[in-house]
């Protein structure tokens, strides 16, 4: 609903959203969103983003059946939605740019899943991590969600890696 974009300048910011009445929203504020799918990357961009926001959904990457598969970046077997689009997101970043990013997170407090250590590896490995905390669901129970995230703040690519490829 472009929450996230308080204060971003309307002319000089670039939004992708998928849901028709999200869209609908960001149009109203005077945004031009895209509707690409963000698992696949942003390659119009190039690396050319200041600043990188997401907030994608959360849950496993699933095939056109349905079925949870893995997506390869890098090299690491990414299983999560959220932590693929993440990723794809910061593609577009330049390699001095920041980002903030909101993931899921587990229901029990600090527990780390499998798939969030590999995501974790991959993202601390590429990228300076500034601040990576957990914020309890009930936050976000008056927007209809419950889940509990995470928030990761991001100040520019490591001067080793390199970006990811699509």
């Amino acid at each position: 609903n472009g929450m996230l974009l308080i204060g971003a300048k309307i002319g000089n910011s670039s939004t992708n959203e998928l849901n028709d009445d999200r869209v609908a929203s960001l149009r109203d504020q005077g945004f031009n969103p895209t509707q690409q799918d963000a698992t696949e990357g942003f390659e119009p961009y190039g690396d050319s983003m200041d600043a990188v926001i997401t907030n994608p959904p959360f849950g496993p990457i699933k095939d056109a059946q349905g079925n949870s598969i893995k997506v390869k970046v890098d090299g690491y077997t990414i299983g999560q939605i959220d932590h693929l689009i993440a990723a794809r997101a910061l593609q577009a970043m330049k390699a001095d740019g920041k980002a903030t990013l909101i993931i899921g997170a587990n229901k029990v407090t600090g527990e780390q899943s499998n798939n969030d250590l590999i995501f974790f590896n991959w993202l601390y490995g590429n990228y300076n991590v500034t601040s990576h905390f957990e914020v309890d669901g009930d936050l976000y129970q008056r927007q209809g969600a419950s889940w509990p995230v995470r928030v990761i703040t991001i100040e520019s690519r490591n001067k080793a890696s390199t970006t990811p490829e699509p």
